[in-house]
């Protein structure tokens, strides 16, 4: 006999020795049927509690959530679908990788007595590498996987590879999660790109508002009369006014500021400012534009037609008088 079997056997014997449960396995119903027939006092098998490799889940696999789907925790704990190796199933299998394939069956299962189901499916995905023809071990690890869209995959392939009645019931009780599990991620996605959609579309409204407030800024005009609202004309006449790079020039100087805010405060100081020219020339040059010399007929009743109103300019400005 092959040393290498006979060891394995040896070590399969030591499991059940500890472990007697296990031939309550459906895997391993054939075994426990012909251990009877020889006369032997198998144990009468436990109701076991729920561990990973139950499909069954509880009343509340019902509610769902616009996050996630809740299922029974405690049967299959809820993770990322595992990216699983399926094997490469145009490789010739040989003699040699199937015995391969086959110790890492038994040490897989040996994993999966002691409880350690994450190392029962490493070994089985090992197993399914060097034997990827092999349905049994595609059906074995969809049980033990955790994850209800990895163990349905599985399944397809177990069946597609050689269909069994094992593989197939399984795959019907874990059809309607997976099938919920696929529409609640659709639904999800759809609700994703309804978001995306509405953060576009209130971006759009917003750059489009900025752009209006900042056109009617721009629209602005850059100085204001008090009180002129209602004077004809008043807008183009001024726009005329401070398009004059002389006047504009002279009102920046302090002299003739001081000079024009006193006379807006009170115009007899004028008399003051008679021989002073270039307050004069300013004063000239705003009678010749508003009309009329000699305090003419201006608006406001000042001296040179700008009486009483406060005078506002750019970036300049005069008190009206109080």
């Amino acid at each position: 006999m092959n040393p290498e079997r006979v060891a394995l056997l040896k070590q399969f014997v030591e499991l059940l020795k500890e472990k007697p449960e296990v031939l309550d396995t459906p895997e391993l119903s054939f075994f426990k049927d012909w251990l009877k027939s020889l006369g032997a006092n198998v144990p009468v098998s436990q109701p076991n509690r729920p561990t990973e490799n139950s499909f069954s889940d509880d009343s509340g696999a019902d509610e769902t959530s616009e996050s996630e789907i809740e299922f029974d925790d405690e049967v299959l704990p809820k993770e990322p679908v595992p990216d699983l190796d399926m094997g490469d199933d145009s490789i010739e299998v040989t003699d040699e990788l199937r015995e391969r394939a086959e110790e890492k069956k038994c040490e897989a299962m040996a994993k999966m007595s002691d409880g350690d189901f994450t190392g029962a499916v490493d070994l089985f995905t090992e197993a399914i590498k060097l034997n990827p023809q092999s349905s049994l071990f595609h059906a074995r690890r969809a049980r033990m996987i955790g994850n209800w869209e990895a163990a349905y995959r599985d399944l397809q392939t177990s069946l597609r590879l050689d269909y069994s009645d094992d593989a197939n019931e399984a795959i019907k009780e874990i059809e309607p999660k997976h099938k919920r599990i696929f529409e609640h991620n659709m639904k999800y996605e759809r609700k994703r790109q309804e978001k995306l959609e509405r953060e576009k579309r209130e971006r759009i409204r917003k750059a489009r508002e900025e752009r209006e407030r900042a056109q009617r800024d721009t629209e602005k005009p850059d100085f204001d009369i008090p009180g002129s609202g209602n004077i004809p004309g008043m807008d183009n006449m001024f726009s005329q006014l401070f398009n004059d790079p002389e006047l504009m020039s002279a009102i920046q100087d302090p002299e003739v500021m001081k000079a024009f805010s006193e006379v807006c405060s009170n115009p007899a100081a004028m008399d003051k400012y008679k021989n002073n020219p270039k307050v004069m020339k300013v004063i000239e040059k705003m009678k010749n534009r508003f009309g009329g010399g000699g305090g003419g007929a201006m608006p406001g009743g000042m001296p040179f037609g700008m009486g009483g109103a406060g005078f506002n300019m750019p970036n300049q400005s005069c008190p009206g008088k109080i």
